[in-house]
């Protein structure tokens, strides 16, 4: 998802569904130096519990170098997009601009979820100069201080991922980590929140310990506290999912069970979705669970909600190339393809596989 504010391009996500003000939103803030992706399997959680959900990128952070400053951001994005009611979810950084804004533009917003954050956010003085110098030491001190058993994490250093160069360390990082040590308000801005705050703690966390965040929920009016053991400063994305009230969904005869249902039951399925009007397995144990069973193991899933559908006519073609980036022009009779269905912002709907049945 792609908008302007000030002739500047504003990227965010909205997990390719766009905004229904027909639903509650939930706007995701990330952490210094980071992205949108942080969370995208908490999009697709939300967005399976019909909520619109929208994760911000500050744009170019450099250009926002104080907590103040995005907090005034935000609401220009909102005004923009015209978001009432706003469910905010912050992390880290995050948990600040949420402070900073709810302060100034309560009356915009309904509930606010704080992961891993506190009223006051210091920095110590050497990650903030190796950040400033563009060392990539500083990028490892955010895993060895986010990440509990960081040596343990399948699939290299995830904040690599995003902060990948000299450059963004020391234009974005650091001019994070800068706003944030610099963030004096949070304490005077808490006492003046009433709304509804969900304060979610890591048991393990070095960045906001236990007693950090106690102290500032106590500043919050209206907060209640969830500690999520064994848990560090950053690896909360598996598990917030389940804090944040979730519904069931209640079957019903227009709702109808796969053929495997009564056996996925029995090995105890805990989560469905619903697609074609059919039930579809999202959970078993957990997500974290089930990432690294799928790593190590060989996993089955019941995909019977998938439908046939034949495109047929004298346009058929070109119906069915527009809806793709897969160049079509050489299939050929009686062999699948992966078609990813894209937006007109690029973004995934469905990768269904296609038979061509005869030629043109």
């Amino acid at each position: 998802m792609i908008f302007q504010i000030e002739n500047k391009n504003i990227h965010a996500s909205d997990a390719g569904q766009g905004i229904d003000i027909k639903k509650r939103t939930i706007v995701f803030l990330h952490g210094s130096g980071l992205s949108h992706i942080v969370w995208s399997l908490t999009e697709q959680f939300f967005l399976n519990k019909n909520f619109n959900v929208l994760s911000l990128d500050l744009p170019g952070h450099g250009n926002l170098d104080s907590i103040e400053k995005i907090a005034e951001w935000l609401e220009d994005v909102f005004k923009k997009l015209d978001l009432n009611d706003l469910i905010l979810v912050g992390h880290s950084q995050g948990c600040l601009e949420i402070l900073e804004y709810a302060h100034k533009y309560k009356n915009r917003l309904k509930k606010l979820v704080f992961v891993g954050g506190s009223n006051k956010m210091p920095v110590h003085p050497n990650l903030i100069e190796l950040a400033q110098n563009g060392d990539s030491d500083a990028v490892k001190l955010m895993m060895k201080w986010g990440y509990e058993g960081s040596k343990k994490f399948i699939g290299g250093n995830p904040v690599e991922k995003i902060i990948q160069s000299p450059r963004d360390i020391s234009e974005i990082l650091a001019v994070d980590l800068n706003a944030c040590n610099n963030y004096l308000n949070g304490s005077e801005a808490a006492k003046t929140i009433n709304l509804p705050s969900l304060l979610i703690l890591g048991e393990l966390d070095k960045m906001v310990n236990l007693e950090a965040g106690k102290k500032f929920s106590n500043l919050l009016e209206n907060s209640s506290t969830h500690i999520i053991n064994g848990c560090g400063h950053a690896r909360k994305d598996f598990k917030i999912f389940r804090i944040m009230k979730s519904y069931s969904i209640a079957k019903s005869r227009r709702v109808r069970s796969s053929p495997y249902t009564s056996r996925i039951e029995k090995q105890g399925v805990t989560a469905y979705t619903v697609y074609n009007h059919m039930l579809l397995p999202t959970h078993f144990k957990s997500l974290e669970d089930e990432y690294f069973h799928l790593k190590k193991d060989v996993q089955l899933w019941d995909v019977s909600v998938q439908k046939q559908i034949e495109v047929s006519g004298s346009y058929s073609y070109k119906l069915v190339q527009l809806m793709t980036c897969r160049d079509l022009s050489g299939a050929k009779v009686l062999k699948c393809y992966y078609v990813p269905l894209i937006d007109g912002n690029g973004n995934m709907i469905n990768d269904p596989l296609i038979l061509k049945i005869k030629d043109k």
